[in-house]
């Protein structure tokens, strides 16, 4: 990843963690009137973390690297489930070798006052570095001498996560821990929610 893109990521997450620490500490009183606000209104927030990709087949090769997505949510108030789900929808990227890039929708479900679980169908597109496709035409070196350009490719995916509030010296985090599976590979993710 590049430099400058690196440290408006980290100085963003820094003043996102102070703010969310100030609002934690100066407001609890508040907070009964702030969920009951949130019920109503979109809420969005990023996520950074760390990626971990591991293939199921011999298209693409492991990888690991930083991670960045966004989402937006709605609670759907529904009285069946006492107010706790949420329409989503995201996108995300990984900063890794290879390129991927994925687009969700799905729903979110507050299991307790600190603890949500996602669960959000979508696509994901790659583009590989290393093109195996010359490789499987049992060319020989002929691939090799002429570089095939790498071509983007898209997969459904189904992603999977929990993510828990809490506080850790006077500061909200929303760490999050995360699954995605497609048919060419599974993505294990772990980072930092913060909302804005």
């Amino acid at each position: 990843m590049n430099n400058p893109l690196c440290f408006l990521l980290l100085f963003f997450t820094a003043i996102g963690s102070i703010q969310a620490g100030e609002n934690h500490t100066n407001h609890l009183d508040h907070e009964h009137h702030r969920e009951t606000q949130a019920l109503s209104n979109w809420m969005s927030c990023y996520q950074f973390g760390f990626s971990h990709i591991v293939s199921n087949n011999d298209h693409m090769s492991n990888d690991t690297g930083v991670f960045l997505g966004l989402h937006v949510m709605k609670n759907l108030e529904n009285k069946l489930f006492k107010r706790k789900l949420y329409f989503a929808t995201g996108v995300h990227t990984t900063f890794t070798d290879d390129k991927h890039i994925g687009a969700m929708i799905g729903i979110m479900f507050q299991i307790n006052n600190q603890t949500i679980l996602s669960i959000m169908p979508g696509i994901m597109w790659m583009k590989h570095s290393k093109n195996h496709s010359m490789d499987e035409m049992d060319m020989g070196n002929l691939s090799k001498m002429y570089p095939v350009k790498a071509q983007w490719e898209s997969a459904y995916g189904t992603h999977i996560e929990i993510s828990h509030k809490m506080v850790l010296f006077g500061h909200l985090l929303n760490p999050n821990i995360g699954w995605m599976s497609s048919s060419s590979h599974d993505q294990y993710t772990l980072g930092l929610i913060f909302h804005f």
